[in-house]
Formats: structure tokens, sequence, C-alpha cells
């Protein structure tokens, strides 16, 4: 009897370390806010909100828990707020 090994692909996402991944995403937020002059995840949220909803687990007035669509398994979920908060600096 033969044996053929059979070889998987290995996600080229799971594969990187934290800090590889970390780096990446915020080299993603840097490109999308020289390219948009806006936050990447506020984009990504306000596309939640306005979508149908296909990716949002859970949402109230406060919170939206969702899947977003560049996480290697479907079973992650990302909890943020609704409203990005606002920072008040007294000067």
């Amino acid at each position: 009897m033969r044996v053929t090994p059979v070889t998987k692909s290995i996600d080229p996402d799971f594969a990187q370390t934290p800090r590889q991944r970390i780096q990446r995403e915020l080299a993603a937020e840097s490109k999308h806010m020289r390219k948009t002059g806006r936050c990447l995840y506020c984009d990504i949220i306000e596309g939640e909100r306005a979508d149908s909803g296909v990716r949002t687990v859970l949402r109230d007035d406060r919170w939206i828990a969702f899947v977003p669509p560049f996480v290697p398994f479907t079973d992650q979920v990302t909890l943020v707020f609704a409203e990005p908060p606002t920072l008040a600096l007294n000067v």
C-alpha cells in the first residue's frame, strides 16, 4: 500500500507572529488614513451599521459585536463602541 502525503496550505496570516500581525494591521490603518483621511475601524464600524448585519452578532445603542471580514477564523468576534468615543482635553 502506497501512502501519498497530503499537504495542507497554511493561511499566511495564521503563520505570522502576533508582532507581525500587529505591524501589518497598523500599516493597513496608516495606508487607509493617508488614502481616505478617515479611520479604518471607524469605516468598518460604519459599514456594519449600514450593512444588513450579515456579520453582526449582537448590537445595541452602545456596542456592536461582529465578525470582521479579515479574520482567519469565523468564530472571532470584535466588540466595539457603536459610536467612537470622543476625547475631551482641557488645555
